[in-house]
């Protein structure tokens, strides 16, 4: 796995609203990690700000691009 980006195996099309994607890894999404962490906020946003900002240079220099960046979208480990 390249910093900032998860190494993806695979998707599922299927009769639903969106695919879904296969990972591996222990990941979570931003919005789980934000809710039940005990961290100073002030202190995790900046790492995971530059984590993001890292992940989607080297997505944009490998000519990809990312759809959506929410809370639900960015995942954590």
């Amino acid at each position: 796995m390249d910093r900032g980006v998860a190494e993806f195996l695979g998707i599922h099309n299927a009769d639903a609203i969106c695919p879904s994607f296969v990972f591996d890894g222990d990941l979570h999404p931003l919005r789980k990690t934000l809710a039940s962490t005990s961290l100073n906020m002030r202190e995790l946003i900046p790492e995971v700000l530059l984590g993001v900002a890292s992940g989607l240079e080297y997505l944009h220099n490998k000519g990809m691009v990312h759809m959506e960046l929410t809370q639900d979208t960015v995942t954590v480990n």
